[in-house]
């Protein structure tokens, strides 16, 4: 066994970091909510998906939202431990409440 030889590209530019904004967006909302508000994070489901397989995509969708919420959620309360409000995720489907991840900003329970 000999020395590997690998094959590395020299001069090519370190293309700038890419942010969508969303994560400081999310920040700034989870700060403005108070008790008993909430909003929905709208989730659609694909109009080529198959009628069989919609409720399954629906529900891969609405995972995938959520875990991007909770992962916010644990960020803000990182960031702001004093923040004297906390946050519920529930996934909805319903006319009322809409389709998505509804997130719902509660009061604070005693330790």
């Amino acid at each position: 066994m000999g020395k590997e030889e690998f094959k590395f590209d020299t001069g090519l530019p370190l293309p700038a970091p890419t942010r969508t904004g969303r994560a400081s967006e999310m920040m700034r909302r989870l700060a403005a909510m108070t008790p008993n508000v909430s909003f929905l994070e709208n989730v659609e489901v694909p109009a080529n998906t198959k009628a069989s397989e919609k409720a399954e995509k629906l529900k891969e969708l609405q995972g995938k939202t959520r875990n991007r919420l909770t992962s916010s959620i644990r960020r803000f309360k990182e960031k702001n431990p004093d923040h004297p409000h906390d946050f519920v995720v529930r996934l909805v489907n319903d006319k009322e409440l809409g389709t998505g991840v509804r997130v719902y900003c509660t009061e604070q329970e005693a330790a």
